[in-house]
């Protein structure tokens, strides 16, 4: 739900408004409002520090529960909880800050109930203790907490105590032995979807580190002869550093959005590789150019096996690289689609969010794009409900269609409409089990003959084109020619890139 709010205190020409907002902290038997903050800012903050607690306004709730904060500036902003300085992601109430009006004073914060104690516990792949120290990095679905690293005892154990109950991901850095042999390392492993719950008792989750894999080999800048010096070969990953961020920081940032591990290096002048540190399984490593924080081009498909190099021999960097098509800030090159019943559409952090529609919410992209012979990926969550979360619509040459991921009942992915027959009808129907607060990797690739989707590194749909004719289910003409749609269901998305595929590219 979104509340949005005026003020009486609010001064025209465009200059800024002052408000006062006032609510309650409805706590759990037991907490007390002394041990909590309130705050509110234009970004969710995932931690309160002495370095982020400048980019909000906050407070400590009175005895009762209830608080007041100040606020300066108007549009979207964010009225949160923090237990011991880490927000608790229930507690969120997004509002609109609108001219004119007052302010409400019945705003009320809702935050489960902490984990007295959270042991995330590193062991070997076979159960024993990792036995020495090591440092992690702990995120939410907003960012990381303890920032820069929180560091294991001796045995590879990380102890937290009033930990905020919600799911949580946790990056393994800097596993590998120094000296080790190859087959003896560990990986840089992402653990992802643990659910800390509320409770007074040590909850404990037992991480076991796979051994690593690595990949080497030679890359070059398209004309396929200059070695691409000082490119950055990383593990693909949906989320990138903030502007003006140290680039000691940048590793931690990346790996939030990653999938199973992060690992990243830099190509030596002579176009040599090697990355270190994989999960055993297949990858996809997005190519950077030097010093730039978005990457140009991205190798999928590279399969890795424990205590092995894989050798990738000569790669090239595509010709044509990937446009960003969100810039985490806005809806710039967006609009929100004329759904009947549509409901809010907002930029939360660096995901826009499309809130449960009646049926459907959605954006259409407003400029130019190709219409074949491209490539699209994105991450896509389910955050709360049971149908389809992503319905991206997309041209093949003259023609519209869509592919589904969650439709039907939650599970059907696929392309509509396929000869008239939709998603859960054709030959692309297939099902996945989909967990909701997870991210998952979409990629979409469209030639005039075939069309091509992956989830994760699964391919779901291959389908030639030739006999088959394309159209779109009524409902989604909005989305048309291109744009993301939900249907009873609050759906977010991010990383969105787009790609001319290169000559002869297939």
């Amino acid at each position: 739900m979104l509340l949005t709010l005026g003020t009486a205190a609010a001064q025209g020409g465009g200059q800024q408004q002052n408000v006062t907002l006032n609510g309650a902290l409805v706590l759990p038997e037991g907490e007390k409002p002394g041990d909590w903050q309130v705050a509110v800012g234009p970004r969710l903050l995932a931690e309160l520090t002495p370095d982020t607690q400048t980019r909000a306004s906050t407070a400590k709730p009175h005895a009762d529960g209830t608080f007041s904060l100040q606020v300066t500036g108007s549009g979207q902003q964010y009225v949160c909880a923090y237990a011991g300085g880490k927000l608790d992601v229930d507690s969120v109430v997004p509002i609109r800050l609108a001219p004119g009006g007052e302010a409400p004073t019945d705003l009320k914060l809702s935050p489960k109930a902490p984990r007295a104690q959270v042991a995330f516990v590193l062991q070997r792949e076979d159960g024993t203790p990792l036995g020495r120290k090591v440092k992690v990095h702990l995120y939410n679905v907003h960012g990381e907490l303890a920032a820069p690293a929180l560091e294991s005892d001796e045995s590879g154990v990380v102890k937290l105590e009033r930990l905020p109950s919600t799911r949580y991901d946790l990056w393994l850095e800097g596993a590998a032995e120094p000296g080790a042999a190859e087959r003896q390392r560990l990986a840089a492993a992402l653990f992802s979807g643990m659910d800390v719950t509320p409770g007074s008792e040590v909850q404990t989750f037992e991480l076991k580190v796979p051994p690593a894999a690595a990949a080497k080999g030679r890359l070059l800048l398209p004309d396929g002869k200059t070695p691409a010096k000082g490119y950055v070969v990383a593990v693909r990953s949906g989320t990138v550093p903030v502007e003006g961020e140290r680039l000691e920081k940048w590793p931690a940032a990346y790996a939030r959005g990653a999938r199973g591990d992060y690992a990243e290096t830099t190509v030596a002048p002579d176009g040599s590789f090697t990355l270190t540190g994989l999960t055993p399984g297949e990858h996809a490593f997005d190519l950077r150019p030097q010093g730039e924080r978005e990457p140009w081009s991205t190798l999928t498909a590279v399969a890795v096996r424990a205590g092995k190099t894989t050798d990738l021999g000569t790669v090239t960097v595509a010709r044509n690289g990937w446009q960003r098509l969100f810039d985490r800030r806005s809806l710039d090159g967006w609009k929100e689609a004329d759904f009947w019943g549509k409901k809010e559409v907002r930029i939360e952090n660096d995901r826009v969010v499309l809130s449960r529609g009646n049926d459907m919410t959605g954006i259409t992209w407003t400029k130019e794009l190709p219409r074949v012979d491209y490539e699209v990926t994105l991450q896509a969550m389910r955050v709360a409900d049971t149908d389809f979360f992503c319905a991206l619509t997309f041209p093949v040459a003259k023609d519209p269609c869509s592919m589904i991921l969650g439709g039907w009942g939650g599970g059907v992915v696929g392309l509509s409409s396929l000869n008239g027959f939709d998603a859960s009808e054709n030959e692309t129907s297939k099902f996945v089990q989909f967990e909701n607060q997870r991210w998952y990797r979409v990629r979409l690739r469209v030639r005039q003959e075939k069309i091509q989707g992956w989830v994760d590194t699964d391919k779901l749909i291959d389908v030639d084109l030739e006999g088959k004719t394309l159209s779109i289910r009524l409902e989604c003409e909005p989305s048309m020619p291109f744009g993301f749609a939900t249907w009873e269901t609050t759906g977010a998305l991010r990383d969105i890139r787009l790609r001319r595929l290169d000559p002869g590219e297939r």
